[in-house]
C-alpha cells in the first residue's frame, strides 16, 4: 500500500485540481464546459492515494462541480450531462483505486511469500550440508529431488545421480528398495524406525544394514501433500 506520505501528497495534488478547475470556471466567461474537468482530482488521487481517500476527494470533485454549475445559472440538460460524467469518472476512480490497493497488497505478499521460500531453502541448505545423517526429499512419483552428500556416499552415486530417479533405480540390491517411500506418498502417514538391509553401489557385496524414517511434507497453507 502506498505510505502515508504518499497518499496525502496525491490526495493534495487531487484537491488542487479541484480547485484549479472551479477557479478557472469563475474567471472564464460562463464556460461551465470546463467543471467536467474537475473529475481530474478523483483520478489523480487514485494513482496514489487509498480508496477512501479518493472517495473523498471525488465526494468534492461533485460537490464542486455542482457548485459551479448552480452559481452559473439554472441548470439545464447539458449541465445535468456534465455532472453526470463527473460522477461516473469518480466512481470509476475509486474502484481504481480499491484495484491498486488490492494489486499492492498481493504484490506485498507475494514478496513476502518469497522472501520466506528464501529463507527456507536456505535453512533446508544448512540442514542438508551439516547433517549427519543420510537426507533425501522426494516427490509424490517416488522420485530424488534432493539428496545431502551422505546420502550419496552409503548409496555409492553422486548427488547428481539421483535426482529424478526412484530408490529401487539407485538401489537395485536393497529388496522393496522405495516401497516405504511410495506408500507414505499415497497415504500421507508417517512410517518411522524401519530396518533396511541390503547391497548398496557404494560397497558392491557387502550387506549392510540402516534404520529409516519417511515423512510426509506438507504445504504451511493448506496442509497439501508435497512429497515425502
Amino acid at each position: 500500500m502506498a505510505a502515508p506520505t504518499d497518499n496525502r501528497r496525491w490526495i493534495a495534488a487531487g484537491v488542487a485540481a479541484i480547485l484549479l478547475v472551479f477557479v478557472l470556471d469563475r474567471l472564464t466567461s460562463a464556460d461551465v464546459a470546463l467543471v467536467t474537468l474537475s473529475a481530474a482530482g478523483p483520478l489523480i488521487a487514485a494513482v496514489g492515494g487509498s480508496p477512501r481517500a479518493t472517495a473523498a476527494v471525488a465526494a468534492l470533485a461533485v460537490a464542486v462541480a455542482l457548485a459551479a454549475l448552480l452559481l452559473a445559472g439554472p441548470l439545464g440538460g447539458q449541465d445535468g450531462v456534465r455532472l453526470v460524467t463527473v460522477f461516473v469518472v469518480s466512481v470509476l476512480a475509486v474502484v481504481l483505486a480499491a484495484l491498486r490497493g488490492r494489486l499492492e497488497q498481493r504484490t506485498a505478499e507475494a514478496r513476502a511469500a518469497t522472501r520466506q521460500a528464501e529463507e527456507t531453502l536456505a535453512l533446508l541448505d544448512v540442514i542438508f550440508s551439516r547433517s549427519p545423517v543420510g537426507l533425501a526429499f522426494h516427490d509424490l512419483d517416488g522420485r530424488y529431488v534432493r539428496v545431502n552428500d551422505h546420502l550419496a556416499e552409503i548409496n555409492g552415486r553422486t548427488p547428481e545421480e539421483h535426482v529424478g530417479r526412484t530408490v529401487a533405480e539407485m538401489l537395485p540390491g536393497v529388496p522393496d528398495a522405495g516401497a516405504d517411500v511410495r506408500r507414505v506418498a499415497e497415504t500421507g502417514e508417517p512410517a518411522t524406525g524401519i530396518e533396511v538391509s541390503g547391497e548398496t553401489p557404494a560397497q558392491p557385496g557387502v550387506k549392510r544394514e540402516w534404520v529409516a524414517s519417511v515423512w510426509p511434507v506438507r504445504a504451511a497453507i493448506g496442509g497439501e501433500l508435497l512429497g515425502v
